[in-house]
């Protein structure tokens, strides 16, 4: 399989892709934007966000139970079989492993060029994405009730049991020991634990969390829940302030430089929230967002949406322009040196798409799992 490049109308045209969504919009018919580098075909919805490596090569899952290695230029690299649906993110370690989980409980660690160094089974479904700490050590959630820690080389090194799925990918704050996490649950909470597997705190929510935690420079932890509720919880456990959006939270937060807070919802509208939990704008777009947004170097944010559009915002909430793509948008985007968005799409495609951004914001969480290897690690300045 090759890449497709985009020069022509795409508008009404389907892939299976389509029938096997769940929550995909069938009435997205938007024409592909002029701007689109190339499209690279996969046989199912892309939810996984896509990583970028340090030889630039992309990696991304797709529900057709494949991962994808791409180069630059739109050509298939490899593809790694695992069974079942990806909607996990891929993470990757110095450029040397790639880790992702799937939809049968396996959570796989390939090297890139795409070999099986080893496999760890779990006992339900990995949504979460992984988050990897400074020593290489893995962290994931699963659909089993518990949180892992793996080894480089495979084995385990702890499992913590909470009450309730894990599909919320956990984030890292080494300064401060604590891995951060979500659940589903009857008694919807935020975790704390330390790298050992230790918990060290537990902060109960209005609503389960299928966002996933941000981390500011200050260690404080943000995060929304699905009854609309975005909270803000100090490193200790103690929460700063909490609000209701009115609208279910999907998307997960990203921080900006001066420290505001921008996330989407289900209401249709991208929100900018400063660190005293005010809200400065919101946007209102053509439909649902579930993709997490990115801030691009020039200060620019990002965010997709169920209408088929990506927006690009000011930090006023100004619109600077909006790409066209012919279906919806729940994989979250990332942004490479050379101003290629990739992200995914509920039509199959895995996309580049040409913006005005070289690379995203430096020196904080400016993207879905913070920086461009998807570690979900804080990476201090």
């Amino acid at each position: 399989m090759v890449a497709v490049l985009i020069s022509i109308h795409l508008a009404g045209c389907t892939t299976s892709a389509d029938w096997k969504s769940a929550i995909g919009n069938m009435g997205v018919a938007n024409q592909t934007d002029e701007r689109m580098v190339w499209r690279y075909m996969t046989e199912s919805d892309v939810y996984s966000s896509p990583l970028i490596g340090n030889d630039e090569v992309i990696y991304s899952g797709s529900d057709d139970g494949y991962l994808y290695a791409i180069f630059p230029d739109g050509t298939l690299k490899w593809k790694f079989e695992a069974g079942d649906e990806i909607y996990s993110s891929p993470s990757m370690f110095k450029n040397s492993t790639v880790y992702f989980g799937s939809k049968n409980g396996i959570f796989y660690a390939l090297d890139v060029d795409g070999k099986e160094k080893w496999k760890y089974k779990t006992k339900g479904y990995i949504w979460s994405s992984p988050a990897i700490d400074s020593s290489g050590c893995v962290y994931f959630g699963s659909k089993d009730g518990h949180l892992y820690s793996i080894r480089p080389d495979g084995s385990l090194r702890w499992k913590l049991a909470v009450n309730g799925w894990i599909r919320s990918s956990p984030a890292i704050d080494e300064k401060n020991d604590a891995v951060y996490f979500g659940t589903d649950s009857k008694k919807d909470s935020i975790y704390a634990a330390s790298l050992d597997g230790t918990l060290k705190w537990r902060h109960e929510s209005i609503g389960f969390i299928p966002s996933s935690p941000a981390i500011d420079s200050y260690g404080n932890v943000y995060f929304g829940t699905n009854e609309g509720r975005l909270y803000a919880i100090n490193a200790f456990g103690t929460s700063k302030w909490e609000m209701n959006l009115q609208s279910a939270i999907r998307s997960s937060p990203v921080i900006g430089s001066n420290g505001d807070l921008f996330i989407g919802t289900y209401d249709a509208y991208l929100y900018s929230i400063n660190q005293n939990g005010k809200v400065n704008w919101r946007y209102k777009t053509g439909s649902w967002i579930r993709s997490t947004p990115v801030i691009g170097e020039n200060g620019t944010i990002y965010v997709g949406a169920n209408d088929g559009f990506i927006y690009a915002l000011n930090q006023n909430g100004g619109l600077i322009t909006k790409y066209s793509l012919p279906d919806a948008i729940y994989s979250s985007p990332t942004i490479s040196r050379d101003g290629l968005m990739y992200f995914g799409t509920d039509d199959g495609y895995i996309n580049a798409l040409k913006v005005d951004s070289n690379g995203i914001m430096r020196g904080v969480w400016a993207k879905f799992r913070g920086n461009t290897n998807n570690t979900g690690l804080l990476i201090p300045k």
